[in-house]
């Protein structure tokens, strides 16, 4: 499918406005929104290639500038050790209450889309995944689907649980969670009537992200599969 992509402005709730990349198939005939959010390594060419994806099975998609807050359109590569440290620091220095208030903008402009039909859903993935986690305990969005999501045990105890239908992908393997950190997360999502937690064997942190290869590849292929399985049950399309 063609799709046509650019980047936007988004107004946030303080006058301010913040760039996105938004991504959509070309016709015009789409099927739902999607708000993507990104990793800590901002807005690169990997979250760009997964909005594509997205876009072509359908969707319009927005992936809004997480960090700009401190500093704009930033983009850092996950091999490189300077990018990762410099990430590190932007996630320790990260605004989380702010960035749900950016997210539910970016969910507000989707929903006045007047060829938008369809509802809307979030993806998280990382750091990202905690924030679309965040969002799954409010009634911004229709679905919400996690890759990945780190610290989110710390929001388990300070929230009644998901509130709109909740996917979350682990990788059995990932440092950042683990198993019983996966545990918990399991228990307090799947105790809700639409939350489900699907762990990845064999694979660690960050499997569905752009140039995967062998494991990594087919738990990317089987989460991937999942999530347009679940937005199509939850967003109607």
């Amino acid at each position: 499918m063609a799709i046509d992509s650019k980047t936007i402005a988004i107004n946030a709730a303080d006058g301010q406005s913040f760039s996105s990349y938004r991504s959509r198939p070309a016709s015009g005939d789409i099927i739902g929104g999607i708000v993507l959010i990104q990793e800590i390594f901002g807005v690169n060419d990997n979250i760009r290639a997964a909005s594509d994806w997205f876009a072509e099975q359908g969707y319009d998609v927005i992936a809004p500038d997480m960090f700009w807050r401190q500093e704009r359109d930033i983009e850092l590569n996950a091999a490189l050790e300077a990018d990762r440290e410099k990430a590190m620091g932007l996630m320790h220095g990260f605004d989380l209450e702010a960035s749900l208030g950016d997210m539910d903008a970016a969910v507000s402009l989707l929903r006045k889309s007047s060829n938008l039909q369809g509802k809307i859903g979030v993806v998280g993935y990382c750091l990202g995944g905690r924030v679309a986690y965040r969002m799954s305990t409010s009634n911004s969005a229709d679905a919400v689907v996690c890759f990945y999501p780190v610290a989110i045990s710390q929001d388990l105890g300070n929230s009644c649980g998901p509130q709109t239908p909740l996917l979350i992908h682990l990788g059995a393997e990932d440092h950042l969670c683990p198993p019983e950190a996966q545990a918990a997360i399991t228990e307090h999502v799947e105790q809700s009537k639409d939350g489900t937690v699907k762990v990845h064997a064999g694979v660690g942190h960050a499997f569905a992200r752009l140039g995967r290869s062998g494991r990594a590849e087919e738990a990317a292929v089987a989460a991937e599969s999942a999530t347009l399985e679940f937005f199509k049950k939850h967003l109607g399309a």
